[in-house]
């Protein structure tokens, strides 16, 4: 739930989507290149969208180059812009990541 409560961001077999809570315009804003299989229990992309206090970005992990990604060096750390509409590699080989805010 974004931080105004008027979108949410959740992760579809395509990649990360963001919609009005009321369902309508719903866009996706990350294309997953790699498979994901959840026939057979592989999730290659699970990558768990966490928005920024301001509601201008989005923070997540996904699967680069795998099928059934299952190690944490498969995965890597990415921030996505939603005014830029920019994908930015944040850390290679890494999963679940948290926003963390200093004052």
């Amino acid at each position: 739930l974004s931080p105004d409560e008027k979108e949410i961001a959740y992760c579809s077999y395509d990649g990360i989507h963001i919609m009005d809570t009321d369902g309508e315009n719903d866009e996706l804003v990350v294309s997953q290149n790699t498979p994901v299989d959840f026939i057979n229990g592989i999730g290659a992309f699970l990558p768990l969208p966490m928005w920024s206090s301001d509601g201008k970005k989005l923070l997540y992990h996904k699967c680069i180059g795998q099928v059934g990604c299952s190690e944490i060096s498969d995965y890597d750390i990415f921030v996505y812009d939603l005014d830029t509409k920019t994908e930015t590699l944040l850390v290679k080989g890494g999963m679940y990541p948290a926003w963390n805010y200093y004052k």
